[in-house]
Parts: structure tokens; sequence; C-alpha cells
């Protein structure tokens, strides 16, 4: 595993455990379910931009575990709501990353064409100029 990769996945676990711990500190001990779970999207960004439709596995952990601590407080709809959001946000993130590298792909097969075409062109006009010069001789 490259030292880019390592740093990828520290970060992730970092600020996972960061959310796990705002989610036992706020909504379990103090029992505020609203505002830190803004702090979810952090992370879900992150792990949707580098691993793609992978990051479902930190929403099924963060979203499971808001669910889990709702429900044990008797919240039935709420938990429901946000983890469908974050849910939601990480397949549309997820789905862009994954056209772009699409896209990025196509380009560089359009790239590739592009310069053998005129690399051909190239070769056909010199082959043109060659033969209207002897003719002309």
């Amino acid at each position: 595993m490259c030292k880019q990769e390592r740093v990828k996945r520290c970060t992730l676990a970092l600020l996972s455990l960061i959310a796990i711990s705002l989610e036992v500190y706020f909504h379990a001990i103090n029992d505020v379910d609203i505002i830190y779970t803004h702090f979810f999207y952090i992370p879900i960004f992150l792990a949707c931009i580098w691993y793609g439709y992978r990051s479902l596995y930190l929403v099924a952990l963060l979203g499971g575990l808001h669910i889990f601590i709702g429900f044990s407080q008797g919240d039935m709809f709420d938990p429901f709501l946000r983890v469908a959001l974050m849910t939601g946000v990480s397949l549309i993130i997820s789905y862009l990353v994954t056209w772009q590298g699409c896209m990025e792909e196509d380009i560089d097969i359009l790239q590739k064409q592009s310069r053998e075409t005129i690399k051909a062109l190239r070769e056909l006009t010199e082959t043109l100029i060659q033969n209207e010069n002897a003719g002309n001789s």
C-alpha cells in the first residue's frame, strides 16, 4: 500500500472515530440528535471522492449507529430521515465521481485518436506533396 493510500485510510479512520464519538456524546449521552450529524458529511464526502460507491460502507456504519441510538431513545422517524439523506448524498457524489472517471477515460481515448489522425494526415500530406513534386519534374 502506497503512502498516499495510507494517508487516505488514516484520515477516514480518524474522521470516522470523531463522528462516532460525536454520535455517542451528543446523541446517546446528551440526547441531542441534530447539528452534530453535519460532521458526518466530511468523512462521507471524502470516502465518496476517494472510493466511490464503497463509501456506502461508511454510510452504513455511521447511519446504523445513528438509527440504533435513535431507536434506543424512542425516536423512530428522524434518524431514518437523516440516514436516507446521507445515503442519497453518498450515491449522488459516488455516481458523479464514477461518471467523471468514465469521461476522463473517454477524453484520453479521443486525444489518442486525434493524435493518430493528425499523424496520418501529416503523412498523407507529405506523400501528396512528394508525388506532386515528382510529377512536376
